[in-house]
């Protein structure tokens, strides 16, 4: 027995039925996943703008520890009975710190054998506004409220980004104020000659040797509008 009705030819209406059904499932999932994807990027999003502020708490952590670092070797340096001029910041990184005269090996705060026994380490990513800044150690720029205000001292300088500039004074609870600006204020690289002169100031508006000021120290090339300066060596 044949069966005819396997044999006829299907309702156009209902395969163009079936055909709409379809394509509208298609593109009600379409819908669906666009909104998944928005959904989860929204969520990254606001992950990303938590991540800012730990990521900000974990870089001023990390800028004043490693300040807090070469202070320590700068002092192992000094105490041995050198003078404050032999302190030397030679390193194989940054140059422009040759030391004049030569400086004794045990004299220098980047040599691991005998010296202050510090690495020289590069800002990491997103410390500073400009990729190409780095630490300054200058003895060019006197801090207000250390010791005599007519000679420079010794620090090492950071321009680094509002939000870890903030976060740095947080931390230290100094009590500085930034928001007023204490200007560009220029001191060249410390090669063994301390240039006193008392109007090329940093005053963070407090007695304080570490901190974060609104205003940009630097040897003439760094550049930011935030800066962090830890004094190394009180004169």
């Amino acid at each position: 027995m044949i069966f005819w009705w396997n044999l006829m030819p299907p309702n156009k209406s209902a395969c163009l039925s079936e055909r709409g059904n379809a394509f509208f499932v298609i593109f009600l999932g379409v819908i669906l996943f666009a909104a998944f994807v928005y959904t989860i990027a929204a969520g990254l999003n606001t992950g990303t703008s938590k991540m800012s502020s730990a990521q900000a708490r974990n870089q001023a952590t990390d800028i004043i520890t490693y300040a807090q670092q070469i202070e320590r070797a700068v002092k192992r340096i000094y105490e041995r009975g050198i003078s404050e001029n032999s302190i030397s910041f030679e390193n194989g990184i940054v140059s422009g710190y040759d030391h004049t005269p030569a400086a004794a090996t045990k004299d220098q705060v980047f040599n691991g054998a005998d010296g202050g026994l510090m690495s020289w380490r590069d800002p990491m990513k997103g410390f500073s506004p400009n990729v190409s800044n780095t630490w300054l150690f200058t003895g060019a720029i006197v801090i207000t409220g250390q010791g005599n205000d007519s000679k420079s001292d010794l620090l090492m300088a950071l321009p680094v980004t509002p939000e870890i500039c903030t976060e740095i004074n947080r931390q230290l609870n100094n009590g500085i104020d930034t928001s007023t600006s204490v200007g560009t204020v220029t001191g060249a690289k410390f090669t063994g000659t301390y240039t006193d002169n008392a109007a090329n100031d940093v005053d963070p508006g407090v007695v304080t040797d570490m901190g974060c000021v609104q205003g940009t120290i630097t040897d003439g090339v760094m550049t930011g509008t935030h800066s962090f300066f830890k004094v190394l060596l009180v004169r």
